[in-house]
């Protein structure tokens, strides 16, 4: 009796989570996984491509170095020969459209014949902060590549004599070493790219966190009060009273946006101290701190107020759907679903920038991402440190007019009579049916 007691609990529970809006939530959150997931496979691809191929200048340009590039394309390498000109390397990058390049200088050949290891130059711009966008580095394969044919080198000189030097021992255990150079905007400093990339990413890591959590709070605070403000007449009592329904809507907007810009300053103000005491921990050797500086990939007070006014602008725009939405719900519940639409606008671009460059996927699936407003306040990070200004004001602006747009579209609503008779019922034909069922 008590199992059957039970039964009949559980299915009347199951029965209420099991809603048609519940179902399409997770049906969404899977299709969203897909999508990012073919992101990935593609960027994975074409991260693996890219380190297989090699941009390289030989300025030695010897037999040695001619057969060590011979080498290097037989082991299935892409080598993409370049003359470089000058050692202003971010002109060069410029000049030649490339955003890497291997230098092989002059009297490397005569330092491997003087059992001396030889010193080549890698020089990378850093385009994005993302995980994928930095996964493979063409200098590793370089430097492998190069080191065989060294190896080669020095033992086929020594074959006859069966002997080989401590010197040219040592040479063979490090025969190549690299310097690398990162360009960063239109600046350069002797450090990997990898890193770089290492010391900055704890904080292009929890923006993104801050913005999701931020923007998706304020939406279900904002949405649950309109919609209980609804359901209890206490909405329509307000309209009601002799105070124009554009003066309750500004000031629901205005309680909104102050609430927005004081989570945004206390934002800008824990996130300044969080990471400075996560850089001064992660990069504790002052020369590392100064390359960092030097390179612009620390935010300033006017970098921290910009992106505060982007991320101002996202809370608003979810603010102004969310009372939309919460006019539209017809009880709590139902309030909870129609979060749904901000949630996946939210998560599309939040795993997407994390994980891959979006300037680099193709051109339909990058406009779709950029037309997702809450994308541009995700980027905003990389934007500001890696000096990507255009596009952070294209943000700015697009932002701004879908905020007019959905502020627009929220003050016709609630100054119409239509608020009171308007919802969204996911439960309707069963409703209908039970009632059918009781006549």
């Amino acid at each position: 009796m008590g199992l059957n007691r039970f039964g009949v609990l559980f299915k009347k529970e199951l029965s209420e989570l099991c809603t048609f809006q519940n179902i399409i939530v997770i049906i969404f959150i899977a299709v969203i996984f897909s999508i990012c997931g073919n992101v990935m496979e593609n960027s994975i691809d074409e991260s693996i491509e890219k380190s297989s191929s090699i941009t390289l200048c030989d300025m030695d340009n010897t037999d040695f170095t001619k057969s060590a590039i011979k080498l290097m394309e037989a082991s299935g390498c892409k080598v993409e020969k370049v003359d470089i000109q000058s050692d202003k390397y971010i002109d060069e990058l410029d000049r030649l459209g490339k955003d890497e390049v291997v230098i092989i200088p002059k009297g490397f050949t005569q330092n491997i014949k003087d059992s001396k290891p030889s010193g080549i130059k890698y020089i990378s711009r850093l385009k994005s902060l993302s995980t994928l966008a930095n996964a493979n580095v063409g200098s590793t394969v370089a430097v492998n590549t190069i080191s065989e044919a060294v190896k080669s080198a020095i033992f086929a000189d020594k074959q006859a004599s069966g002997k080989l030097t401590q010197n040219e021992i040592d040479v063979i255990q490090n025969p190549v070493k690299v310097d690398e150079y990162t360009v960063v905007g239109h600046k350069i400093a002797q450090i990997n790219i990898t890193t770089l990339v290492s010391l900055v990413t704890m904080q292009s890591v929890f923006v993104p966190i801050i913005v999701f959590l931020m923007v998706t709070y304020a939406s279900q605070l904002v949405m649950a009060a309109i919609s209980t403000e609804k359901i209890d007449k206490t909405l329509e009592t307000l309209l009601s009273t002799p105070v124009s329904r554009g003066a309750v809507v500004g000031a629901k907007m205005l309680a909104a946006a102050v609430m927005s810009l004081l989570n945004c300053i206390v934002y800008m103000f824990g996130m300044n101290n969080m990471m400075k005491s996560l850089m001064d921990s992660i990069a504790s050797d002052e020369g590392l701190q100064y390359i960092i500086g030097e390179l612009g990939l620390k935010l300033s007070v006017s970098g921290y107020v910009m992106m505060g006014v982007q991320m101002l602008l996202s809370i608003l725009i979810a603010l102004s759907v969310s009372i939309v939405l919460g006019v539209l719900a017809k009880d709590t519940k139902a309030a909870q679903g129609l979060i749904m639409p901000i949630m996946i606008l939210l998560m599309i671009p939040y795993f997407i920038s994390m994980m891959v460059d979006l300037n680099s996927l193709p051109v339909v699936i990058k406009t779709i991402i950029y037309a997702i407003p809450f994308t541009h306040t995700f980027m905003a990070n990389q934007n500001i440190l890696l000096g990507n200004m255009p596009l952070y004001w294209f943000g700015v602006i697009y932002q701004t007019v879908i905020l007019v747009i959905c502020i627009i579209i929220a003050t016709r609503i609630i100054m119409s009579d239509k608020m009171f008779i308007m919802s969204i019922s996911f439960d309707g034909k069963k409703k209908r049916r039970k009632n059918k069922k009781a006549n």
